[in-house]
């Protein structure tokens, strides 16, 4: 029979998992599926043929056994592994957090990861990006325990082989692991050059050369991503700012309203005090491997991973922080409970205090995503259900390669009672002018014609006036419109 100790805590993780399910089972298949997604759903019915999306192929493999197995293509069924990664990454991250700080620790540690608005939204969401902190928290521990054997003192191979399979696990599962990468070397080449372990780096660099060998036959596949209309981040205070309010506002319009907002302001005072916390972490003497692991982690992943997206070209997206996260909150709960553990009072206070900070934040995300449109993605079953009713004959201009999520998802859906009838063009997204504008006149050459112009806020719009004989064309591209250019012509413009 269980002691009471036990049955405490089996209920408490049961409290943890179960909160970490709930929240992020809410709502999961209300929202419409959209342009991402389209593109998951397309690769986890056909895992092996995606060469329009630089995502690697095991989050896709895997849920191409699910569909395999019977889940139906509903949009909750879709996002279900994503959900299950997501409570997945709170009971590890649970675990990690009781073998580091003990078991009250522990649980705070999984609280604050289930609670995590950045890692919610992501749960909520089919595509990989949630598999990033997971594979993120193998490494951290793999290092770790890595770090522990000093120099004469053998690693276990099974610890050598941990680690290159979870690297390798992690290079074909999204490509926001190679700056989590270029961290673990670093850290790992620092330290053992510091205790002049040539044996370790050894080994390591016959690790790193079979995990880059492993990683060839994906790498080869590759084709550039971004593109030159984007916004590249440039390093700035600002930036920082953004990077750490990213791991609570994983929404970028909602981090960019709170910008002008008092929250804002609030999660730069909590960054700050935890900074200076640790500082005085450090100050103190209380210094340790696994501490300097954690430090650089936070401030070394985001700062590849910005590298990473200005080479790509890349806009700003609070997403792409979310190799960092799990780093942050660990290093949170570290110097909190460093600090306190000998002061009582002040230890609940700080505990009660996290705890409280991370409620009111998801709470803050969760009431603004559903109750502010703007917060959420574009309503695609809206637009495909309006598609639904245009004739035959009618002509949707899509200015991108291929819009999954309706000429796939919704072209034919027959759990929505949708059908699309309509005739889809598409202008691959980097056509020059003359491509762009043969394939606009060539829809009204003959007679008028019902055109619908895809427009939503990720496809550029650029202004093309001309035609391919000099003359003007029937269209005029101005911001995200088509204009006719005789007003006689019916022509209609949707937005997504």
């Amino acid at each position: 029979m269980l002691k009471n100790s036990a049955i405490w805590k089996i209920s408490l993780a049961l409290v943890l998992l179960l909160g970490a399910y709930a929240v992020r089972l809410s709502h999961l298949g209300t929202d419409s599926i959209w342009h991402d997604e389209a593109w998951t759903i397309r690769a986890f019915h056909s895992p092996f043929e995606t060469p329009d999306d630089n995502t690697p192929y095991l989050y896709y493999l895997t849920g191409h056994v699910l569909w395999r197995a019977g889940i139906g293509d509903h949009p909750l069924a879709m996002r279900y592994l994503s959900l299950i990664l997501g409570v997945v990454l709170t009971a590890c991250a649970y675990r990690v957090g009781s073998d580091w700080f003990g078991r009250r620790w522990g649980w705070l540690t999984g609280m604050l990861v289930a609670l995590s608005p950045l890692l919610w939204a992501y749960s909520q969401e089919s595509r990989a990006y949630i598999a990033v902190p997971l594979i993120v928290l193998g490494l951290i521990v793999g290092v770790d325990r890595m770090l522990r054997y000093e120099r004469g003192h053998a690693i276990p191979p099974r610890l050598w082989l941990m680690v290159l399979g979870v690297q390798v696990f992690g290079l074909y599962t999204h490509n926001l692991i190679a700056p989590v990468l270029v961290w673990v070397n670093i850290v790992l080449g620092v330290a053992w050059l510091y205790r002049r372990d040539w044996r370790k780096m050894l080994i390591w660099a016959g690790i790193e050369i079979s995990a880059i060998v492993a990683y060839i036959p994906w790498l080869l596949t590759q084709s550039p991503s971004g593109t030159t209309l984007n916004t590249k981040p440039a390093f700035s205070i600002g930036l920082i700012q953004d990077i750490w309010a990213s791991y609570f506002l994983p929404v970028p319009q909602q981090l960019a309203d709170a910008q002008t907002s008092p929250i804002y302001l609030f999660l730069t005072a909590i960054g700050l005090i935890l900074a200076g916390l640790t500082l005085v972490w450090v100050v103190k003497g209380r210094y340790t491997p696994r501490m300097g692991l954690l430090i650089s982690h936070v401030i070394l992943v985001p700062i590849f991973t910005i590298i990473l997206m200005i080479v790509a070209s890349i806009d700003f997206h609070p997403r792409y922080m979310i190799g960092g996260v799990i780093g942050a909150l660990l290093l949170s709960v570290a110097v909190v409970r460093e600090l306190t553990q000998h002061r009582p009072m002040l230890s609940r206070f700080a505990y009660g205090g996290l705890l409280s900070i991370a409620v009111g934040l998801l709470a803050l995300t969760l009431y603004q995503v559903r109750t502010d449109a703007g917060y959420r993605h574009d309503d695609f079953r809206g637009l495909a259900q309006y598609y639904a009713t245009l004739p035959d004959d009618a002509v949707i201009l899509v200015p991108f390669n291929a819009e999954r999520a309706l000429q796939d998802y919704y072209a034919v859906a027959d759990h929505l009672g949708i059908t699309i009838q309509a005739q889809f063009v598409n202008i691959p997204l980097y056509s020059d002018e003359l491509t762009a504008i043969h394939a606009i006149n060539a829809l009204v050459t003959d007679q008028p014609r019902h055109v619908e112009l895809l427009t939503w806020y990720q496809l550029p719009a650029d202004v093309r006036e001309r035609g391919n004989d000099g003359g003007h064309s029937l269209f005029s591209w101005v911001g995200d419109a088509i204009i006719p250019l005789n007003p006689s012509d019916p022509v209609s413009i949707s937005h997504a």
